[in-house]
């Protein structure tokens, strides 16, 4: 178990809270996939939640994890569409705050 429990998604909810405060999720599971799994997957967006990481699960129709997976490939798969547009609106986020940062040391800088 001790050994399971280091492996966890669970086990760095902390350590990403911590490291990554602005940071977003995305837990997709399948709806064939099995009630275990699927428990996992909302216990682990909820452990997020709760560490106040902005994270959305949702369960993919007729699919399992595998199948899933297996339909990313496709650039048309509504959920590789998804997931596309989550990176991006991410990356124009992390750009911008980068940016904005980047300005006010280069002025504080310059004000030296």
């Amino acid at each position: 178990m001790k050994s399971g429990w280091k492996l966890s998604p669970l086990h760095h909810v902390e350590e990403l809270a911590k490291n990554f405060p602005s940071l977003k999720v995305l837990i997709v599971a399948g709806e064939n996939d099995s009630p275990e799994f699927k428990r996992q997957s909302k216990q682990y967006c909820q452990a997020l939640a709760g560490k106040e990481i902005d994270a959305i699960y949702e369960e993919e129709k007729e699919v399992d994890h595998f199948n899933l997976v297996e339909n990313l490939c496709d650039e048309n798969y509504h959920v590789t569409i998804r997931i596309i547009k989550f990176i991006k609106r991410t990356f124009l986020l992390l750009f911008i705050t980068f940016s904005h940062e980047y300005v006010l040391r280069f002025q504080n800088n310059f004000k030296k």
